[in-house]
């Protein structure tokens, strides 16, 4: 069953364009991001303040998939995120993959010590960076989510891009603070070897970002404390494509 919290929409086009306008919410919290920031980074001194790519709207219409984005910090969204999502209307934006192995089910994993999700089990994927940003001839900025889910899969699993297609279409997974611009991503490795894969890359990383990985047939069922906890969209996502026959 679905996590009632999350809304999961399907699409077969999706658009991300980038305003260069701050939203007025999150420029009437700058003051309160800085000195939040000043002690979580002094807290962990491994925190990067990079760019991130933040969520204004978005909505299916026909088909289609729109979302308005802007360019903000990692220090505003951990602000938000830490805060419960003050700003209303803005949500963190991000890529994942529904990778399904070629004998079916999909790849889950544990986030690592390092990441923002130390030990929940998700989905690959990430924040959208600058290097997925494109310029149109007109000026305007987009973001290639296709290439930046296929650039989190190479950096997470170590999988060859020539072993990868994506399925049809996106599934926009929406609650309060995230937005998960999900595409299934067939890989034509069997899940014995593509779990094989992440060790390796792991093994490769001075700090991997996924532990434990594990294809999945099924959504884990909840219940077990000694399990690590699934993140709302991650469940959300794994039980339409297991409602749909997708994985």
């Amino acid at each position: 069953m679905a996590n009632q919290n999350v809304q999961v929409l399907k699409a077969a086009t999706c658009q991300l364009a980038i305003s260069d306008t701050q939203p007025p919410q999150l420029r009437a919290l700058s003051g309160a991001i800085a000195a939040h920031w000043a002690r979580v980074s002094a807290e962990t001194p491994a925190y990067f303040n990079g760019a991130v790519f933040l969520a204004s709207a978005h909505g299916v219409a026909q088909g289609h998939a729109a979302i308005a984005c802007v360019e903000s910090t990692f220090a505003s969204y951990l602000y938000l995120r830490h805060n419960n999502w003050p700003a209303e209307g803005i949500a963190n934006a991000f890529g994942t993959a529904l990778l399904v192995p070629s004998d079916g089910g999909v790849l889950c994993a544990v986030g690592a010590p390092n990441t923002v999700n130390a030990g929940s089990t998700y989905l690959p994927g990430g924040f959208i960076d600058t290097g997925d940003v494109r310029i149109s001839p007109e000026g305007g900025r987009t973001i290639d989510i296709d290439g930046q889910i296929l650039r989190e899969l190479a950096e997470e699993t170590g999988l060859a891009a020539q072993t990868l297609s994506f399925g049809d279409g996106y599934l926009l997974a929406s609650m309060p603070g995230e937005l998960s611009i999900a595409r299934i991503v067939r890989c034509q490795l069997p899940g014995a070897a593509i779990v094989e894969s992440v060790r390796a890359a792991n093994a490769a990383m001075a700090t991997p970002e996924l532990a434990d990985p594990k294809i999945v047939r099924a959504v884990p069922a909840k219940g077990d404390a000694s399990a690590p906890p699934l993140l709302a969209y991650a469940e959300a996502l794994l039980a339409h494509v297991f409602d749909e026959g997708l994985a």
